[in-house]
């Protein structure tokens, strides 16, 4: 079990590092990077793509965090930049990264831009 705390809802959740919500986070981690790979798409094809990253992250958040639905609401108002990287977090989380090791990466990875 993996206590996360999510600031946009003032809250800590208790995710388990189920079989379920690993899939779920190489599912959303699979989209996104479908939608980055645009380079042969038409633009149709690159919109579809989008959406399904979108929707998948968001379904992502909410399936892996449990949220209420006055949870999702905030969820579904939040800029998409916000929410990937919200995300994100959690899938590191998920994966084993602790706090720190998450700061650490996402200094270096701010270096190299």
């Amino acid at each position: 079990m993996v206590e996360i705390y999510i600031k946009q809802f003032k809250k800590k959740f208790a995710v388990k590092a189920s079989n379920r919500n690993m899939t779920k986070t190489y599912d959303f981690q699979l989209a996104l990077a479908k939608s980055q790979d645009i380079d042969n798409q038409d633009g149709i094809a690159v919109i579809k793509l989008s959406k399904e990253a979108t929707q998948t992250t968001v379904q992502y958040i909410k399936d892996v965090l449990k949220l209420t639905d006055k949870q999702f609401e905030t969820l579904e108002d939040m800029e998409f930049t916000e929410t990937v990287e919200l995300a994100n977090y959690i899938s590191m989380r998920l994966m084993g990264m602790s706090d720190e090791d998450i700061k650490k990466a996402n200094e270096e990875s701010s270096g190299e831009e």
